[in-house]
């Protein structure tokens, strides 16, 4: 009778063995077809790619002219091939993992049948092993009493094997819950905490992990509620790639991968011993935020799914989640604050905070401490008050959605044509000066509650709130664009002889012949001024107003500091450092410059702008999201927003930084901090 069980036992091994064999190699096949057509495809790409290379090389050796228009033309085609060699070489990537994943769930697949399925309990899982183990045993036992021929000893052989495989997997077992045990310690016992924060933007997608020297209580009992002054930033690595979620071709399936490399930058920065203790946070910004809804939320969950087993810690509220529009300004005026000082022990409660703008490339953020008079005298949603540590905050707030660099230059090159940009769902496009609706949906996994008391009490400026959906009310729309033909054939922004795909040019000559219109700096900023930042024909309700009607206590009554960042930094950068006044360029991470100086620039660049300029600069890398084509209108829309829009006097001194002390002023930091307090 034993030895038929044991036969029986063989023999269930041996198909199961050969039919996990079977649907693996049958699932591996195509995937390895697939793979090695996308190999070819890669080698094929790069090979034309080379020859067109070599054909214009020919031509220019031989005397064949190249004018500058051709020379742009050129090189957005090779940078087109080249982004197709790069979308195809990431697909190899994710088919290369494919593979890995099916050998992964081949073994996954074969523990599951000799060892049933893992359990997460390890003290269970061990026993589970120590009892199978205990069970082959007897059946080797069973063997031992009976005569050995060459059948019985192969069949002791197959039960040694899986008896030592079993004492393998016990190993692990055990020193996999040993390992639990000491990084509880570990992460007990250190005085070091990280946080790892990814800021998925309209440009590409950034990480940033922190280290922060704590107190091992505070590290143990962050939800106790520690002060800003007992957290210590003593390290920051900070990547990023242009990857933006909103671009890629499918970014539902896409989207996880896009943030892959990151992660594990991330990963490898923070101690191993330190993972399981390491908070992660996924959130995204006015990018995701334009996609819609719908699409937003498919792509968070599929971020979520991707990332919620990997060895960091999804915590806390909705750690994957679209930021609400009236978060990110906060955050960023409490990461400047806190990198200088203002919450440290010994600094007075008293002391004067700074005024924060971010200009990002989807919207644009302001806040600042306007005094209690004109803080009780704003509508509830434009305020921010917060409680940190032993500060009271009372700062005005708020978010300019499409006011970003991108999308207002962008919207400006539809706005002369008299069009209105398509936004997800159907419809067009609004600014912030139209009503505002937010909607919370039912089922949400990670349901995003304000961190702070930013919108008040709902409902004293005529808001209301019914089913989940805040309705707040905002300043009238302006009328609908006019289109301005004039403009459209002669735009002051572009060089002349320029065209952009969006059906807006600089091509009109007068009747000499020449340019009607060359490059002009005011005239570029004028348009962003009438047509975008204070519309013609849209009336102020408030005693003062900024962008598009929305008011705002007037920065003439603020005494303290204004820092600004972001992409006001990045185009100070690469401004022509002789255009930079002396004394501006304090260092690689900082400028200190007044609105008259920012003119100075915008027009050097504006003067200087042609299509040979443009050539040259498609040729270098490094603009990251920047387009060479529109180097004009970004240095007129940086100093029509600072003056136009925001109001800025002047005679004040920007702060223009990407650094303080070190650490990048990003509202990241802000929303890791508040994770800690």
């Amino acid at each position: 009778m034993s030895r038929v069980f044991v036969a029986f036992f063989a023999a269930v091994l041996f198909v199961v063995f050969l039919t996990a064999y079977d649907v693996g190699v049958g699932t591996a096949n195509p995937l390895q077809s697939r793979h090695m057509q996308l190999t070819q495809n890669a080698v094929k790409k790069s090979e034309a790619n080379l020859v067109n290379c070599r054909e214009v090389n020919a031509d220019l050796k031989s005397g064949g002219g190249v004018n500058a228009a051709q020379a742009i033309a050129e090189m957005r085609r090779q940078r087109e091939e080249l982004m197709n060699i790069v979308a195809l070489e990431r697909e190899r990537v994710v088919s290369a993992r494919s593979l890995l994943q099916v050998c992964e769930d081949e073994l996954a697949s074969d523990l599951s049948v000799l060892f049933g399925v893992a359990d997460h309990n390890f003290t269970a899982r061990i026993r589970s092993l120590e009892e199978k183990r205990k069970h082959l045993e007897g059946l080797h036992s069973m063997l031992n009493t009976t005569p050995f021929g060459a059948v019985e000893l192969r069949r002791s052989s197959e039960i040694r094997a899986l008896q030592a495989a079993l004492l393998h997997e016990m190993r692990a077992s055990k020193k996999k819950a040993e390992n639990g045990v000491a990084n509880g310690e570990a992460c007990t016992k250190t005085s070091d905490k990280y946080s790892v924060v990814f800021d998925i933007g309209s440009t590409g997608n950034r990480v940033h992990v922190y280290k922060y020297r704590v107190a091992p209580a505070t590290h143990t009992a962050a939800a106790a509620g520690s002060e800003l002054s007992d957290i210590d930033l003593v390290e920051e690595l900070f990547e990023l790639n242009h990857k933006a979620l909103s671009e890629l071709d499918n970014p539902v399936q896409d989207a996880p991968e896009a943030l892959w490399e990151l992660f594990m930058k991330a990963k490898y920065f923070v101690p191993a011993e330190l993972h399981a203790c390491t908070a992660v946070e996924f959130k995204a910004t006015a990018g995701l935020r334009m996609l819609g809804m719908e699409k937003a939320t498919e792509i968070l969950d599929g971020i979520r799914a991707r990332y919620r087993n990997e060895t960091f810690w999804l915590r806390g509220n909705a750690p994957v989640r679209i930021l609400d529009a009236c978060e990110e300004g906060p955050m960023a005026w409490l990461t400047v604050n806190y990198l200088l000082g203002v919450f440290s022990r010994g600094t007075k409660a008293t002391a004067s905070t700074v005024a924060v703008i971010d200009l990002g490339g989807g919207s644009t953020q302001i806040v600042f401490e306007p005094g209690e008079s004109a803080f009780h005298g704003m509508r509830t949603d434009l305020r921010y008050s917060a409680t940190l540590g032993s500060r009271s905050v009372s700062a005005y707030q708020h978010s300019y959605e499409g006011y970003g660099l991108h999308a207002a230059t962008k919207e400006l090159l539809f706005h002369i044509q008299g069009k209105s940009q398509e936004k997800p769902g159907g419809g067009t496009t609004t600014s912030t000066a139209t009503t505002t609706t937010t909607t919370t949906p039912a089922n949400s996994g990670d349901k995003a509650l304000p961190v702070w008391n930013v919108l008040g009490n709902l409902g004293a400026d005529g808001s209301s709130e019914r089913d989940g959906i805040v309705t707040k009310r905002a300043p009238p729309m302006p009328p609908p664009p006019l289109p301005d033909a004039e403009a459209v054939e002669a735009f002051p922004c572009f060089a002349v002889g320029y065209e952009d795909p969006l059906g807006v040019k600089n091509i009109k000559k007068n009747n000499a012949g020449e340019p009607a219109m060359p490059p002009n700096f005011q005239a570029c900023a004028n348009l962003f001024r009438d047509r975008l930042l204070k519309p013609v024909g849209l009336t102020c309700e408030a005693a003062n107003c900024g962008i598009a009607g929305v008011m705002q206590p007037p920065l003439t009554n603020f005494t303290g500091e204004i820092y600004v960042f972001s992409f006001i930094f990045d185009l100070l950068a690469l401004a022509n450092s002789s255009l930079v006044p002396a004394g501006a360029a304090v260092s690689r991470e900082k400028f200190e410059v007044k609105l008259p100086d920012l003119a100075t620039i915008a027009e050097g660049h504006c003067a200087a702008f042609s299509l040979t300029r443009i050539a040259e600069a498609t040729a270098k890398e490094g603009l990251g999201s920047l387009k060479p084509e529109y180097e004009c209108m970004y240095y007129s829309y940086v100093y029509a927003l600072l003056r136009y829009g925001y109001e800025v006097p002047e005679d004040r001194v920007l702060h223009v930084v990407k650094k303080i002390r070190g650490y990048e002023t990003a509202w990241s930091l802000g929303a890791s901090l508040l994770s800690l307090t």
